[in-house]
């Protein structure tokens, strides 16, 4: 406490040191004696009173005095006082030191020990001003005090001072009615006959802040102040809040908190039972204002926010808030490396950054501003910086992205971080942009709905399958819904040039093992872009994908969807309006793309009708509508596949249709791919028999797969006790050349007569003669 200046008029009359003692006889000096009253239990290495001077030196009397009193005033000790409201403040069990001159680290002045009614204390002092202990103690506490008391004399012997705070501890707490607090240690201070100031009580000590969404609370050191309409509780935290906000690496200084709460609500809490002031379900506590020092390896900056107290959906919109000025994208990557200790790899797109503010809330840390990226600039971007990388996003405006294609609306994302970072796949592209286009009850695209070109491979007849590789497959209990009949992933391309006469037989019942993905931990740099591009009247919501391929030559991917109807002429110009393939197209989806030099553009759609089935075909029930793919590829040339719908039916005779059927034609290999199922109703038989049908043709010949399953009576008539089953199975292959055909048919069949004889047959028969099958 500083002395003030003995000429300066405002430090006011003090009597001298002789009128302040003349009550008290000669002093006696206690040496290192320590103080014993009757009943006294003070500590004096508690750290409230850590301040006041230690009697371990060996002292004269010249130096130290020491007054023991049981009970007095404040006035008698301070006169100056006298006339005041504290005039008649008791003191009980009061030790008074006087130092003459300093000795070791502790000032001259007088050291004051002492007992006190708190609630009498508190009586004269202004209300608003001990408002926090009168809620929060009970009525009756006895306050142990401590202070120094700063002098100084003049030649005159006249006493200055510049007035006494007293600090003390106190317990008896009741249960605070803020659920997020609680209270440690707690002691008050007193500050009396200040220059300049109000005599005030403050109390301070230490409390457990409960923060939603962490389980350990901080420990904080606070102080607390009332005026006339709220009570503040100021908070400080000594140490630096690690992963602070639940952000992993982000740590935070100098933390300072401060919470306000209105006297008219604390009165009306108070007037509540016990049970019902502790409850918190449902409530909304007002905010916490807190400040905090952020320190970078690049910059250092000063956040303020607010943290709620309530529900989740309250409790998570707590944030912290500040402006970096004149960063790079150097800075950015300095964050990253802070909070995980890894450098961030350079990337290929040029990224350059305009003023950003900081956004920290729960689990997350986000930088706003403006960014620019490769020569576009998203005015109100967003950079979150995470354990596993920085990703960035925002709007941007008229996107070319050449041919004349503009993309309206349009948002930029981009993302640098490991292959597993959220956003990422293994190939370093950003995600699907349909996780941003999601409405009615329209599924997300996949790479079967996105029209993706696939890559098919040759049909390989496999016993008991009845398959044709990459193609929907029909079952005798359930088909394929045209949505999820395109293959659901790209596979491996093979050479589809060359038929194929080899049957691949895989034993019954054996499953093929998948090899596990390899987990790529190195970085990959992606860059999207979705927005809507207009074609003709109609508007498509895109995404478009950049990224440096192997080569080092940009590759990019473009998909796009709508559910707008349009015209299959807005594809194929040729198309004249109202012609029979004037069909109209829904929920059509496109993909392009141009990867490792190649280019690739495909087309998937609904269909209501397809042109050319006829009279032959039923209706189909309106829920269900056709299915077609289209694609380009510059290696492959132009695939088109078209899916019946489930209902549909085609006539190929009196006794036989089918149904469940699927085209695909590949116009570079001439080939054609067929699936389905055939019904044929036989004599004497009253249900039609089902087979699974799958044929692939070409211009030297063709192969197929026809399967049933079940058991089938009196085959061809060759006995009422002769059944065929459990599975049967055809493979027919047709090869073509200039000097002759060669037709080979393997029938095999599990037969059992009435007796549960079992008996396998086979018939193996080559034909040459070319004409039967012209």
């Amino acid at each position: 406490m500083s002395v003030p200046n003995p000429s300066d008029p405002s430090a006011g009359d003090f009597p001298s040191f002789d009128d302040v003692f003349s009550d008290i006889t000669q002093p006696v000096s206690l040496g290192p004696k320590a103080v014993t009253f009757e009943g006294w239990d003070f500590n004096g290495e508690h750290k409230v009173f850590a301040d006041i001077a230690s009697r371990d030196h060996n002292l004269n009397e010249q130096e130290f005095y020491s007054f023991e009193v049981q009970e007095t005033t404040i006035g008698s000790i301070f006169p100056p006082l006298a006339g005041s409201d504290f005039g008649n403040f008791k003191f009980r069990k009061t030790t008074l030191e006087i130092w003459t001159r300093p000795i070791g680290s502790h000032g001259a002045g007088v050291y004051l020990s002492t007992e006190i009614d708190l609630q009498a204390a508190l009586a004269a002092l202004p209300e608003e001003t001990h408002f926090f202990v009168r809620t929060f103690f009970p009525d009756e506490i006895i306050l142990r005090l401590s202070a120094y008391f700063s002098v100084a004399q003049n030649p005159n012997n006249v006493l200055h001072s510049n007035g006494l705070i007293l600090r003390g501890s106190v317990g008896g707490m009741t249960v605070p009615f803020f659920s997020a607090i609680t209270f440690i240690s707690l002691g008050v201070e007193f500050t009396l006959g200040k220059p300049g100031a109000t005599n005030s009580c403050r109390p301070f000590g230490q409390l457990l802040f409960n923060l939603p969404g962490r389980i350990t609370p901080l420990y904080l050191d606070f102080y607390a102040d009332s005026d006339e309409d709220y009570c503040h509780l100021s908070m400080t935290y000594s140490q630096t809040w690690q992963d602070a906000f639940g952000v992993t690496g982000f740590s935070l200084t100098n933390v300072r908190l401060r919470h306000s709460v209105s006297r008219a609500s604390v009165e009306e809490k108070l007037r509540e039972s016990v049970e019902k002031r502790t409850e918190t379900k449902g409530k909304v506590w007002p905010p916490t204002k807190i400040s905090a020092t952020w320190q970078s390896s690049t910059f250092t900056i000063t956040l303020e926010g607010e943290i709620f107290h309530g529900e989740e959906k309250i409790w998570k919109r707590t944030y912290l808030k500040g402006t970096l000025e004149n960063k790079r994208w150097a800075d950015v990557c300095s964050i990253y490396s802070d909070m995980t200790g890894k450098t961030v790899a350079p990337t290929d797109h040029e990224i350059e950054l305009e003023k950003l503010s900081v956004a920290v809330s729960w689990g997350r840390l986000e930088l706003k501003g403006a960014v620019v990226i490769n020569g576009r600039r998203a005015a109100d971007a967003s950079i979150v910086v995470s354990s596993s990388g920085i990703s960035i996003s925002g709007a941007v405006h008229d996107v070319d992205i050449g041919e004349n294609c503009v993309i309206d609306g349009a948002r930029l994302e981009f993302a640098i971080g490991n292959a597993n970072m959220a956003g990422m796949d293994q190939g370093g592209w950003a995600a699907d942009p349909w996780d941003d286009y999601e409405s009615g009850n329209s599924k997300p695209p996949t790479s079967s709905s996105t029209g993706k070109p696939d890559v098919e491979k040759e049909v390989s007849p496999t016993k008991g399958a009845g398959t044709t590789a990459g193609t929907p497959q029909p079952s005798d209990k359930s088909v394929t819904k045209p949505e999820e009949a395109p293959v659901e992933k790209p596979k491996p391309e093979v050479d589809q040039t060359q038929p194929s006469d080899k049957t691949v037989t895989k034993p019954e019942g054996a499953s093929v093992a998948k090899p596990k993905p390899e987990v790529d931990q190195s970085w990959r740099v992606s860059m999207k872009i979705v927005g809507i591009v207009r074609i003709e009247s109609v508007q498509f919501h895109v995404g478009f994908t950049v990224r440096k391929g192997k080569s080092g030559n940009w590759e990019w991917r473009l998909v796009g969807m709508t559910k707008t109807s349009i015209s299959l002429r807005h594809f194929v110009t040729c198309i004249e309006e109202g012609a029979e393939m004037d069909i109209s197209l829904r929920d059509v989806r496109l993909h392009a793309s141009h990867v490792d030099g190649k280019n690739e553009l495909s087309v998937s759609a609904l269909l209501d009708k397809l042109p050319g089935l006829g009279a032959n075909a039923s209706s189909a029930a309106r829920i269900e509508s056709y299915v077609m793919r289209a694609g380009y590829s510059s290696q492959r040339g132009i695939s088109v596949c078209i899916i019946l719908p489930q209902s549909m039916q085609i006539k190929l005779g009196s006794k036989c249709s089918a149904e469940n059927m699927a085209l695909r034609i590949e116009t570079a290999t001439g080939q054609l791919f067929i699936i389905g199922r055939v019904k044929v109703l036989m004599d004497g038989v009253d249900e039609p028999i089902s087979f699974d049908l799958a044929l692939k043709a070409d211009p030297v010949g063709f192969q197929g797969d026809i399967s049933m399953k079940g058991y089938y009576a009196n085959p061809f008539g060759l006995g009422k006790h002769i059944e065929l089953g459990i599975c049967r199975y055809l493979n027919l292959q047709l090869s073509f050349s200039p000097s002759f055909s060669n037709l080979k048919v393997i029938c095999s069949a599990l037969a059992s007569d009435s007796r549960g004889h079992l008996w396998l047959s086979e018939l193996r028969q080559p034909l040459v003669s070319p004409g039967v099958f012209v």
